[in-house]
């Protein structure tokens, strides 16, 4: 009697174990689809963004916060820096568990920072895999943006090397043409001499700056791009009236410096410069330049302008090829900070205020580079 009481006591419980098996592989197979479904939205959201690591955080939230309480997306993007944050401010680092990664490909660096919800087992295992995921996506994404800057940046060094016989025999034509309007002298007329007066004066207050610069670009094209000429004292007040005087701009300078720098390199940058204020400034505004004189020259370049882009547009203010003009390659900015950074100093931009925007310009002191 008693092991027929056993047999179906084990009976019994065989059962019931095989119905718990049952249940326990059911719901973990309805758990794992929920998340394949998410992982597959998340492959989708980053595609109908086109591969974008700025836009791919916001279209992935709505799908990760099933899973954490609140995500920090730090960007330093080709020298410019913002953070977003996403999910309830109040619920950030209360005793919630923070996961962290780093990402960084050339001159991009993601730092995010996730605090993931109370979770235990199989839930815990299923929103490591999605965050996992998300990562991998926005490492991805990373990727595909250098590689595309890289080829770009690749074949326009290719054209470039056929274009620079032309540009050279460009700037030959104009340098030969900017002599003659030096020597340009009003005709004899008392009326007409009184209306071309201005302009034949200020021809001549420019041209001998442009011959400079002419010279200095026909040098370097001469040398090619990758050689660099000697370093010499410059002055710095000097070399910025006479470009923004070239480029028509109202503007005051104050301080004064002696720069160390390549006199090609040091004119392509601040014409750099100048050009994106008299591009996109606003012309009714005057271009403040100060310099401060330390270890190094600092020039802070301050222009009020009401017409401001916002700051998810000014993260790209570095970016190569990135522009909002349809004239233009999106370089100049990108050229300038390099160029800077190869000479010694830096390159990058702070918002003063909702209506200002301000670069910060560094180069070697001339008298510390003697010393």
């Amino acid at each position: 009697m008693l092991p027929t009481l056993w047999i179906e006591f084990l009976a019994v419980a065989s059962v019931g174990s095989g119905i718990t098996l049952m249940l326990a592989l059911w719901y973990l197979r309805s758990e794992s689809q929920k998340v394949r479904d998410q992982a597959l939205a998340l492959l989708h959201a980053n595609t109908w963004n086109e591969f974008d690591a700025l836009r791919l955080p916001a279209a992935a939230w709505p799908i990760l916060q099933k899973h954490f309480v609140g995500l920090t997306v730090e960007y330093e993007w080709f020298g410019m820096r913002r953070s977003e944050q996403f999910g309830p401010v109040d619920t950030l680092g209360q005793g919630k568990e923070m996961l962290t990664r780093n990402l960084a490909v050339g001159d991009i660096t993601i730092n995010l920072f996730v605090w993931q919800k109370r979770l235990r087992g199989e839930q815990r295992y299923f929103a490591g895999t999605l965050w996992e995921i998300f990562v991998l996506l926005l490492q991805m994404d990373l990727w595909i943006k250098s590689a595309t800057i890289s080829g770009a940046l690749e074949q326009s060094s290719k054209a470039l090397t056929f274009v620079r016989h032309d540009a050279k025999n460009y700037i030959q034509l104009v340098s030969l043409l900017m002599g003659d309007i030096g020597r340009l002298q009003p005709p004899g007329g008392q009326e007409w001499s009184q209306a071309l007066a201005p302009i034949v004066k200020r021809m001549q207050d420019v041209v001998p700056m442009m011959e400079a610069r002419s010279k200095a670009l026909l040098a370097g094209l001469g040398r090619g791009e990758t050689e660099s000429a000697n370093k010499q004292a410059l002055d710095i007040a000097e070399v910025l009236a006479g470009l923004a005087e070239a480029y028509d701009l109202r503007y005051t300078i104050q301080g004064s410096g002696r720069v160390l720098a390549d006199p090609r390199v040091l004119g392509s940058i601040v014409e750099n410069l100048l050009k994106n204020f008299s591009d996109h400034g606003d012309p009714a505004q005057t271009l403040e330049i100060l310099i401060t004189t330390g270890p190094s020259i600092q020039i802070d370049f301050t222009q009020i302008n009401h017409r401001l882009p916002d700051a998810a547009t000014l993260l790209h203010l570095f970016e190569p090829f990135w522009t909002t003009s349809s004239a233009g390659l999106g370089l100049g900015l990108y050229q300038a900070r390099l160029q800077a950074r190869e000479q010694g100093g830096d390159l990058s931009v702070s918002m003063p205020d909702t209506q200002s925007l301000r670069f910060h310009l560094s180069f070697p002191s001339a008298t510390a580079g003697v010393m």
